[in-house]
């Protein structure tokens, strides 16, 4: 190995430490401001971003971690991170659990499963 090569593997080695040090720094200047919000129970109602980029009523359905199933007002369930969530504090009025529930295809295992989204991709075509 040349003199060179060996003069940058240590160089590599002594400089990890201090890149280190600063990603830390980073981090903590970052995250210095930020706060961690208050989880939803399942159940409750909601308004949460929806695809057009408004606010939309919605009820929880189930979480992970900060993740949430939302069932929307048109029967689809989305997945959104709790800072996509605004928590409602009075429930919503019947006319709301009528049209969700009207939204819903019955079959046998319903109350076991959730609906699921219909989106599907388009497939792309290369020609």
């Amino acid at each position: 190995m040349s003199v060179w090569g060996l003069l940058g593997h240590l160089v590599f080695h002594v400089g990890k430490g201090q890149r280190q040090q600063k990603r830390e720094a980073i981090r903590n200047t970052y995250n210095r401001g930020a706060k961690n919000l208050k989880p939803i129970a399942i159940g409750n109602p909601v308004f949460y971003r929806t695809p057009q980029d408004t606010w939309g009523p919605g009820k929880v359905m189930s979480n992970y971690d900060r993740n949430y199933k939302i069932l929307g007002k048109n029967g689809m369930t989305y997945t959104r991170n709790r800072i996509h969530i605004r928590p409602k504090f009075t429930p919503f009025n019947n006319d709301f659990e009528a049209s969700i529930l009207s939204t819903i295809p019955r079959t046998s295992d319903s109350e076991d499963n959730p609906p699921q989204s219909n989106y599907r991709p388009e497939k792309i075509r290369t020609t």
